[in-house]
């Protein structure tokens, strides 16, 4: 009953002794940690092929509804009429369909 509580229940080691095996314990290779380490790698690739597959297909959705937009656009399109330059006042007019500008001498009809 003379001892204190704590003394002689452990094994005294010096402070170098205890970091030494601290090091040995945490720092050392072993194969359940490379193959943790492993599985975290190859965890981290799969999940960078997946985002990077998600994004190809985003694109690939977003690409298409453009070409759509632009088929669509170019069937309701009106077509392309050539402007031809006025011999009076010089003014450049659809060739097809112009209208008197409003002087007397204009060529085209009201």
């Amino acid at each position: 009953m003379g001892e204190r509580f704590g003394e002689g229940a452990f094994p005294r080691i010096s402070c170098r002794e205890s970091m030494q095996h601290v090091k040995r314990r945490m720092f050392g290779f072993s194969l359940p940690k490379l193959i943790v380490l492993g599985l975290i790698v190859f965890a981290v690739w799969q999940g960078f092929k997946y985002l990077q597959r998600r994004q190809e297909v985003q694109d690939r959705n977003r690409h298409e509804k453009v070409r759509e937009a632009r088929r669509e656009a170019q069937g309701t399109a009106k077509p392309v009429e050539d402007m031809v330059r006025c011999k009076v006042c010089e003014a450049f007019v659809a060739g097809e369909g112009a209208r008197s500008c409003g002087r007397s001498d204009c060529p085209y009809p009201r």
